[in-house]
């Protein structure tokens, strides 16, 4: 449950700044379309606390809809989640340069205090840091390189959904060695092998056309 403080934060602070970036809301969800598929912010916050104290961040994510597709074989839902994307983190990995030492970041809200420097601070992360982010992710092949440099893996579905991108991009050899190293554990072995029969199907279905994959 969203607090009334959080609710007002974001209708005054957030949901003008990722309008203006061409995002459309729905909850406490914004989505951008792009050629290869979505962008999309995602405010987290805490409950309310007896003091009248809220932490809130913001998660940020790349829906490759190839990826997306071939990961689940279904449709892409209406309201893309950042757990739907990958890759994804908060705005705090992005702001630390994805330093795996640095500590996450939240921001502290309060019914006492004006929120209009933290306001300030979070528009302006939205609309340079984070535009700028989105910016440089011209082509499936630069998400490529983005996450081959930036993002490290931990959990099997991550690794899974990195190999359909590899594979995407071409890079096939590391997009198999990669679901052979998921499908050893027990858990995700099904999903692995469903995913590496269906790139075998439709092999880096569009690597011949990726290039022109561009934010309008």
């Amino acid at each position: 449950m969203v607090s009334e403080l959080t609710k007002q934060f974001i209708a005054g602070h957030v949901a003008p700044a990722l309008k203006t970036l061409g995002f459309k809301k729905k909850v406490e969800v914004w989505n951008r379309p792009a050629d290869y598929g979505m962008h999309v912010i995602e405010v987290q916050s805490s409950r309310e606390r007896v003091d009248g104290t809220v932490n809130l961040t913001l998660n940020i994510g790349v829906l490759v809809s190839e990826v997306w597709l071939t990961c689940w074989d279904k449709p892409i839902p209406d309201l893309v989640r950042e757990e739907n994307c990958y890759p994804r983190f908060r705005l705090g990995h992005l702001l630390a340069g994805f330093d795996p030492k640095q500590r996450d970041r939240w921001w502290k809200l309060s019914d006492t205090t004006a929120p209009e420097a933290c306001g300030r601070e979070i528009r302006g992360y939205l609309e340079n840091e984070c535009e700028s982010y989105f910016r440089k992710l011209t082509t499936v092949d630069a998400i490529t390189t983005f996450v081959q440099k930036k993002i490290t893996d931990q959990l099997p579905l991550d690794r899974i959904q990195r190999a359909i991108l590899y594979s995407i991009s071409g890079l096939t050899r590391e997009s198999e060695e990669l679901l052979a190293e998921v499908a050893r554990g027990t858990y995700w072995r099904a999903k692995a092998e469903q995913v590496s029969e269906r790139l075998r199907r439709n092999p880096a279905s569009s690597h011949s056309n990726h290039a022109a994959h561009r934010i309008p």
